[in-house]
């Protein structure tokens, strides 16, 4: 397709949330736009030209803005960009909630909006959003099927998953690292959870789980890939640790800060070195972890909502924990899976080494699949023509006029 000109609101490039890196991943593989960028959450103070190197090795060149106004997910002057820019469309990806605040304004540039729905209920905030929307396009079959029942077809593109950097490792280096980097033992077996210690995310779960497990077997370490400092977290992880009485059975990852990204190849090898990937989480957009690890051929156990079933967490690629009840979290009612059975899932997957090698290399079978860079950038070439050439809008979907 010809060389189109965007303006593009996310996280910054360099960001360590998945939006900065699903926009660094959509900007290399779309090299040859013009690229004009307004970060949210590290701010540029300039208008400035930038150049970096791809993970393709191909010059990726933009132009990024200072973004107006005190709301970190808002970027107020983005209008006004576009206005001077002339773009061919301006791209968003971002929470429901703030992309409703560009879709209520008027803009005479298109305007694709790239959104999580991270969980099953239908609510007014989303509603308004597809009342509202351009081109709404989400992250998940589950979030396209809500919509659907509710009367508004739209698009579905998953995230990118970097299948140039995630894939099996060999078991005598995975051993080594396991051991001298990690601190586990080699015949320990691994149950992996990566991610933010947030309330969404349910952390308490695996504390609870490993307590659980370790009632029948102490052959297993928990390892938490996350910051234990992170301020935003909403569990202290050494009270849990302690309270729990699960302190030989559960290792952070060393020296992880949640806003730093750690090299790809050392998270490469600390996904090859579980024998699950696992998560209590209260609702996923997507979830990136998960498919990281399915991509070095792991399985996985999750609760059982949002898009682990259409990972294949009915006893294909994983098992999904059933939910045994539910809380509030700033107005959104979040699963809460039963740890009870997450340690008995866990139980079963580890003496079954057979099993867990079927669910996990079919699970990278569909990983890359659905979701590698080459799908996911031929998903997007058709959306940019359609939104150039159709001008849809999800009113006109709505209303079935087209």
């Amino acid at each position: 397709m010809k060389n189109l000109k965007v303006v593009a609101v996310a996280n910054h490039l360099e960001s360590s949330t998945a939006y900065g890196q699903q926009m660094r991943m959509l900007l290399e593989e779309f090299p040859t736009f013009e690229w004009h960028y307004l970060p949210l959450d590290m701010r540029e103070s300039v208008q400035r030209r930038m150049t970096f190197v791809g993970s393709l090795g191909q010059d990726i060149t933009l132009t990024t803005y200072p973004t107006g106004g005190d709301e970190i997910h808002i970027a107020e002057n983005t209008f006004t960009v576009a206005d001077t820019v002339k773009p061919d469309f301006v791209f968003l990806y971002e929470d429901v909630q703030w992309l409703n605040e560009y879709a209520k304004r008027k803009s005479k540039w298109p305007r694709i909006s790239w959104f999580p729905w991270d969980n099953d209920n239908w609510t007014p905030t989303i509603e308004e959003f597809m009342h509202n929307a351009d081109l709404p396009v989400c992250l998940s079959e589950d979030t396209k099927q809500l919509c659907a029942d509710h009367g508004f077809d739209i698009d579905r593109i998953y995230n990118y998953v970097d299948d140039a950097s995630f894939k099996p490792v060999k078991k005598d280096k995975v051993d080594d690292f396991k051991e001298k980097a990690l601190g586990i033992p080699a015949d320990k077996h691994v149950l992996l959870y990566v991610g933010r210690l947030t309330a969404r995310k349910n952390p308490e779960i695996l504390f609870a789980m490993a307590r659980e497990l370790k009632k029948v077997r102490q052959d297993f370490v928990l390892l938490i890939h996350a910051d234990a400092a992170d301020p935003g977290r909403t569990c202290d992880p050494t009270m849990e640790v302690l309270c729990h009485d699960v302190a030989d059975v559960v290792k952070f990852s060393p020296n992880i800060e949640w806003s730093n990204l750690p090299p790809k190849e050392y998270l490469n090898l600390v996904y090859n070195t579980a024998d699950i990937f696992v998560s209590g989480h209260g609702g996923e957009g997507f979830g990136v972890p998960a498919c990281e690890a399915g991509l070095c051929e792991k399985p996985f156990i999750m609760t059982d909502c949002t898009t682990t079933r259409e990972f294949g967490g009915n006893g294909i690629h994983g098992f999904g924990a059933p939910i045994m009840s539910s809380k509030t979290v700033l107005n959104i009612h979040r699963p809460i899976p039963d740890y009870k059975k997450m340690a008995e899932l866990c139980s079963i997957m580890l003496d079954d080494e057979m099993l867990r090698f079927k669910m996990g290399t079919s699970f990278r079978k569909w990983v890359l699949e659905n979701c590698r860079r080459e799908v996911v950038s031929d998903q997007w070439t058709k959306i940019f023509e359609k939104c150039l050439v159709k001008k849809v809008t999800v009113k006109q979907h709505a209303d079935n006029t087209t």
